[in-house]
């Protein structure tokens, strides 16, 4: 439990560390942020069936470096941490909750179609952060934390030089195994938010 509060707070406070130093970045920091839907499958001995799939509200945010590589093109990498809410399910008299989030390094690649829209990618690693509590206290706050692929895509709309709206499409590689005590989820978020680039 601690180790997952502490990791969430060396996350945030880089992310906010980073954004308070753009300004000597001249145009190539940026930071984003968005809410949406997360739908998480989660499976593994703990949840004592196959597995359950369900969606909760989500939300994320994240700081970037990206370097312009022609008209065209853009490189770069990002830091960011997503919340993927909690959902809960009944296994007979016992009500078993479930709540994940984590903390993303990826690298993205952005293609600009014209002066408004663009495509991006990304793809890296995430740590994935999950815990579990029951009604009747018999697991009493079980975590499981472990590193997972991530890929993702999305659309953006530029507003002016600076601000961005943009829609995302995020999928986490969880664990699929209904017999192994890790249950990271398998998480398919998508987030529609903005994007500021600081000059």
């Amino acid at each position: 439990m601690k180790k997952t509060n502490i990791s969430k707070c060396v996350a945030l406070a880089t992310i906010l560390s980073v954004a308070g130093t753009a300004s000597a970045f001249a145009g190539n920091i940026y930071v984003d942020g968005g809410v949406g839907v997360a739908s998480t499958k989660v499976a593994g001995q703990i949840i004592s069936q196959d597995s359950m799939t369900k969606s909760h509200l989500s939300g994320g945010v994240a700081v970037g470096y990206q370097q312009e590589l022609n008209d065209k093109w853009d490189a770069g990498a990002e830091l960011g941490y997503s919340y993927f809410g909690t959902i809960s399910n009944n296994v007979g008299s016992d009500e078993l909750k479930f709540q994940s989030s984590s903390i993303d390094l990826a690298g993205v690649g952005t293609y600009h179609i014209d002066e408004k829209w663009a495509v991006f990618g990304k793809g890296g690693v995430a740590y994935m952060m999950s815990k579990v509590t029951d009604s009747q206290g018999v697991l009493s706050g079980e975590d499981s934390n472990e590193y997972k692929p991530l890929l993702g895509a999305g659309v953006r709309y530029s507003i002016d030089e600076q601000l961005s709206l943009q829609g995302t499409y995020t999928h986490y590689f969880g664990d699929n195994s209904n017999t192994s005590n890790n249950y990271a989820p398998v998480v398919n978020n998508f987030l529609v938010g903005v994007h500021y680039t600081f000059e």
